[in-house]
């Protein structure tokens, strides 16, 4: 370990993680002092302040073992070994899955065919139709009409999550967010695919068709490719910059999946035949197996 990766920089202790970006820790004051800047005291990691005031941060235990006193990073965070022998990671790692306090579901505007078919820039940006949030499972979806260049379904999911225990001046390291495949299916010739977006319901606990609208178009992870996914398997996105921010710390986070290679940027696709589909569904909250919920991995220091 260099200075480079770890220092003490003002009342806080600064190291650097492997993709080379600062991050800081603040330690609570205990008094009294210590011969050099850091060390591992007990249970505790110790450090000097650049005032010469003494503080110390208490890590989480990770079930692992080593020599007492070391020190080092692992990806993100910063390890080390207490006097027991046990390891402790300087970051708090908590998952949150959708619950009745923080609702998920599906949105979307939709007609039979040969009631009402729509260009697809009408049917992406109109009004929705219809709402479900008591269904397992719920679908993304786009479909083409009989008609010729007409459209008659998009789909959109919602899913909210109670990160209400994230403490407000909480730095968030990573975010993931994981959901359960169900079934999928990608008919067109062009590329269909999936990604996370903000989402803005009127309510935390229901949804209406006019949730259709709040949905954000910037994206919060790399898309996936439609025909990539694995059905009653798990897949994951690991939230960007901009993903991250969206974490509401002391609130309810609310993101959504909609289809990212035409929805979300409003980019239409062309016709391929009628009633063709690209659709994806996944577990909800509703889903009897309560471990198949949609869920966040969040990975924060305070």
């Amino acid at each position: 370990m260099t200075s480079r990766l770890l220092k003490v920089k003002g009342t806080q202790l600064s190291y650097r993680d492997f993709g080379n970006t600062e991050r800081l820790l603040t330690g609570s004051a205990v008094g009294g002092s210590f011969s050099g800047n850091l060390k591992v005291k007990g249970n505790y990691l110790h450090y000097m302040d650049n005032s010469s005031d003494q503080k110390r941060l208490l890590g989480v235990l990770t079930g692992n073992t080593g020599t007492a006193g070391k020190i080092k990073n692992k990806g993100d965070e910063l390890y080390y070994i207490d006097h027991s022998g046990n390891e402790r990671r300087l970051s708090t790692i908590t998952t949150y899955y959708t619950d009745a306090a923080s609702v998920d579901g599906e949105v979307r505007r939709s007609f039979e065919d040969g009631q009402i078919s729509e260009s697809f820039s009408t049917i992406r940006n109109g009004a929705g139709t219809n709402s479900d949030d008591s269904s397992s499972p719920m679908e993304l979806r786009v479909e083409t009409d009989v008609v010729e260049d007409k459209w008659d379904r998009i789909k959109r999911i919602l899913m909210l999550f109670p990160t209400t225990d994230i403490p407000v001046g909480a730095v968030i390291l990573s975010v993931g967010l994981y959901i359960h495949i169900t079934s999928h299916a990608d008919q067109f010739t062009q590329t269909y695919a999936i990604n996370v977006y903000s989402s803005n319901p009127a309510s935390d606990t229901a949804l209406i068709a006019a949730d259709y609208g709040t949905l954000g178009t910037t994206p919060f992870a790399t898309e996936k490719a439609i025909s990539t996914l694995v059905n009653g398997a798990w897949t994951s996105f690991a939230l960007n910059a901009a993903g991250r921010a969206a974490i509401i710390k002391g609130g309810i986070t609310k993101l959504g999946l909609r289809e990212a290679n035409f929805d979300a940027p409003n980019n239409t696709p062309s016709w391929q035949g009628a009633n063709l589909a690209a659709a994806v569904s996944i577990k909800t909250s509703e889903n009897p197996d309560s471990t198949k919920r949609p869920y966040l991995k969040v990975t924060y220091i305070t």
